[in-house]
């Protein structure tokens, strides 16, 4: 087997003037190589170990191309594709479905094979990735769709050949197959069949005649063969027309900054949209902000920038590129301007530091990203620092990891996503069910399944360190009895409970604390006094796991004291002081969610 070839096979293997039967899967794209092909090297990582080979030399990647070669090595499959421009009825879906179960029974090699074939469904189609729902609802066929039925335009054939000699120059017999894979298939195992030697084995006085190889071997060798070479064309095509349509943004971008009418016209369209829905997630989440100033306010500022760079004499032409270089730092340069004299992150991040700087005067400007930015950030503070800017020490990269459903990357590129508003709108009425469940007779359900369901989503996350990756459940997220939002909330409403059946308290003044001496509240009464701690350690280190993981703890040692210790039935000096705990419990809980984001009902 080989690339180029799919399958040979040798008809004998002592006479020289042997004949070969070789088979060859093509399809209708061509692919032209790229000219300067990105390098990954993994032990580097994706920050530092992209490069480009350029007349024979070696040079690290800006970061489009790196993300070039991560659209490359990111999984994208251009079978899993929608066709939209492509239609197919349910009578054309029942149709592919009986086919394939009839395709599979008829490969069947037992009784008991031929019963345990399932009935091929809508459903399975979809489970498959030949069919897909798309977000209006209806179902579209993807390019698998069409490859597999050998329809929509995507051209497949296998080609068998006979060849006399050690060569493919004389044919003895050749035959082209097309239409549904499967058929491919069958027909080129016929073929090969039809054109091997046959041996013989002897059972007592009984001669068998056999197959010098075994047929299932051939069908897998094909079926492996085609589909190496499928996959691979189908990854080049779409990797292919990925670089297109790059370089058509790429221009895009370059007429954007010039001013172009159009192009800003369809920038303003998309910003406009875009902060509708921003806005909508916004309010679910109850975060508001003092300004909206993104990436592209800061589009203009970029001339001042590099021409401020070439006065201070640090900017180095690299492949028609502007760059700061940063070797002596032990990092790749710092991308300025394109060859196409476009911008770039590093310089658009540099010109809204200077402005943010300029305009507030910050003591820290924090960067809340992923992980895989922490090159990028190092970069341009550095940059700052090349600058001469004594500042510096207080711009600060704040690392965020993954999050993974069911243990599979979320990926926008993948295709394996969940949608912010979604997770959010689900959560609120996964909580609300849980009060209906739990206390049927709350009022103000609606209100209450929205904080407690906002609240889950936001603890959840905030909960894990920042720098690890997290695998979502929704088991763990909405558990009123585990380290979750829910159980804080619960804890909270339970504190109200108590205070609003106590009625009028006594001052904090007049309260004999030494009236309590029992292990457990001794307990409760260090956890309060470390909030302050943690509350300053999560500042210190940037950590809102600190805070959250704080919140458990004085959450769980208030049930604790709740369940061990008397509040209501506890009489004079005890019950006074146990009051004054728990109404400290309760004003902290709310104070540490607040913190967090989170709201907190006073009933649950």
């Amino acid at each position: 087997m080989s690339a180029d070839c799919g399958f040979f096979y040798s008809c004998s293997g002592v006479n020289l003037n042997r004949e070969f039967i070789f088979i060859h899967f093509q399809d209708d794209m061509q692919i032209r190589a790229g000219r300067q092909k990105p390098y990954y090297i993994k032990a580097d990582g994706l920050e530092n170990g992209v490069y480009i080979r350029v007349s024979g030399t070696t040079r690290p990647a800006d970061r489009e191309m790196s993300r070039e070669l991560y659209y490359e090595c990111d999984g994208h499959a251009f079978d899993s594709v929608i066709r939209r421009d492509l239609k197919v009825t349910d009578e054309d879906i029942d149709t592919l479905c009986k086919q394939m179960k009839e395709v599979a029974i008829a490969n069947s090699k037992s009784d008991f094979q031929r019963v345990a074939v399932k009935n091929v469904t809508k459903n399975v189609l979809i489970s498959w990735g030949i069919l897909k729902r798309s977000e209006d609802g209806n179902v579209y066929p993807t390019n698998a769709y069409f490859y597999l039925t050998g329809q929509g335009g995507l051209r497949s054939m296998i080609q068998c050949g006979v060849f006399k000699g050690t060569t493919r120059a004389v044919f003895l017999d050749r035959r082209n197959y097309e239409g549904p894979l499967w058929e491919q298939v069958d027909e080129a195992v016929k073929f090969v069949l039809r054109n091997i030697r046959m041996g013989c084995r002897l059972e007592g006085v009984y001669r068998q005649d056999i197959y010098e190889l075994p047929p299932d071997s051939i069908r897998e060798l094909i079926v492996n063969a085609v589909m190496h070479k499928l996959c691979k064309a189908l990854h080049k095509q779409f990797y292919a027309k990925l670089i297109v349509m790059q370089s058509q943004l790429r221009e895009w971008f370059v007429k954007m900054e010039q001013n172009d009418p159009e192009a800003l016209e369809i920038w303003n369209w998309f910003k406009d949209i875009s902060m509708v829905e921003f806005e909508r997630i916004y309010d679910l989440l109850g975060i508001s902000f003092d300004s909206y100033l993104g990436e592209s306010f800061y589009r203009d500022k970029v001339p001042t920038l590099v021409e401020k760079l070439k006065e201070m004499d640090l900017l180095v032409e690299s492949q028609g590129a502007q760059v700061i270089d940063l070797e002596k730092y032990d990092m790749p340069p710092c991308l300025i301007t394109k060859s196409d004299g476009g911008s770039t992150y590093h310089s658009r991040d540099i010109a809204a530091i200077l402005y943010r700087k300029e305009t507030y005067d910050f003591e820290k400007c924090l960067y809340v990203t992923g992980l895989e930015q922490s090159l990028h950030f190092k970069q341009i503070f550095t940059a700052i620092e090349v600058m001469g800017y004594d500042w510096r020490d207080g711009l600060i990269h704040v690392p965020y990891g993954l999050v993974s459903l069911a243990g599979e990357k979320l990926s926008t590129r993948g295709g394996n996503i969940i949608y912010a508003e979604d997770i959010l709108k689900e959560a609120i009425e996964r909580a609300y069910n849980a009060i209906i469940e739990k206390n049927p007779l709350l009022t103000d359900k609606e209100e209450i399944a929205k904080k407690v369901g906002v609240g889950a989503i936001i603890f959840h996350d905030l909960f894990n360190q920042r720098i690890k990756n997290v695998d979502f459940s929704w088991k763990e997220v909405l558990n009123f009895d585990g380290t979750t939002g829910p159980y804080a909330q619960y804890t909270y409403a339970r504190a109200k409970s108590v205070l609003r059946k106590a009625g009028k308290m006594v001052e904090v003044s007049e309260v004999d604390f030494e009236a309590l001496t029992d292990d457990v509240t001794y307990n409760l009464v260090k956890v309060l006094a470390g909030y302050e701690d943690a509350v300053i350690n999560a500042a210190e280190k940037n950590e809102p796991s600190v805070v959250a993981r704080y919140v458990i703890s004085l959450a769980t040692a208030f049930n604790k004291f709740y369940h061990d210790c008397t509040i209501l039935q506890a009489e004079g000096k005890e019950k006074n002081a146990r009051l004054i705990l728990t109404d400290m419990v309760q004003k902290i809980l709310c104070e540490a969610c607040g913190l967090l984001g989170m709201e907190c009902p006073e009933e649950m």
